[in-house]
């Protein structure tokens, strides 16, 4: 992995630490060559990538932009049933050098684990719950409110401590699955960047294991 340092100012002092800490493991680019690092760094700026890319169409030619190019589906997984996640060009581009990993990816290889991998292992396949992307998002971020005026019948309401709040805004989600039941709940979140996962373990035992 390359930590690539972009400051306003760094002087010959600081280098000197830099260099002190790190040894040979520091190498001071110029200016150009940082510039084109952070630009190949954003999903975003890939046109290059995007051109290289060809499968079942999602859309219109005519409705693409000059320079864009048309979003291809390459697979979806699980192949039947709920709940599958489809990948796209754009989202195999992210598998790049040097590129952020998005949210499709992840949900596809979760997917991957439980459903290819580890389907034989019940422990794995039936007392496993795995979110998507979505729900540490959803479960951490306050609804927008529809009302400029009024105030949030749950949000504004004092009553509710934070984890109420917090289980109101996702109680639907598993309304067909009893979490207790499981043996392992995981979640994926993605913060600063960086994904990692949480995993739950038998949420439904009553002191220590």
């Amino acid at each position: 992995k390359r930590i690539t340092i972009l400051p306003e100012r760094l002087t010959e002092d600081n280098k000197a630490i830099l260099k002190q800490h790190f040894g040979s493991n520091v190498q001071e680019l110029e200016s150009k060559d940082a510039n084109e690092i952070l630009v190949r760094s954003s999903p975003k700026d890939l046109p290059m990538l995007k051109s290289k890319m060809g499968g079942v169409s999602l859309g219109s030619s005519g409705d693409l932009r000059p320079g864009e190019q048309q979003v291809v589906k390459y697979c979806q997984y699980p192949p039947d049933g709920a709940g599958n996640v489809s990948v796209t060009n754009e989202d195999y581009n992210c598998l790049e050098a040097e590129q952020f990993l998005n949210d499709v990816i992840i949900d596809f290889y979760l997917k991957y684990l439980q459903h290819g991998q580890f389907k034989n292992i019940k422990e794995v396949m039936v007392r496993t719950h795995i979110f998507t992307t979505y729900f540490y998002k959803r479960l951490t971020t306050r609804p927008s409110n529809s009302s400029k005026v009024k105030a949030h019948p749950i949000e504004d309401n004092p009553n509710l401590s934070a984890a109420e709040k917090r289980y109101e805004r996702v109680k639907k989600w598993t309304k067909k699955v009893n979490l207790f039941e499981k043996d392992f709940i995981v979640v994926p979140i993605n913060e600063h960047a960086h994904w990692f996962v949480c995993v739950i373990c038998f949420p439904g035992q009553s002191g220590c294991v």
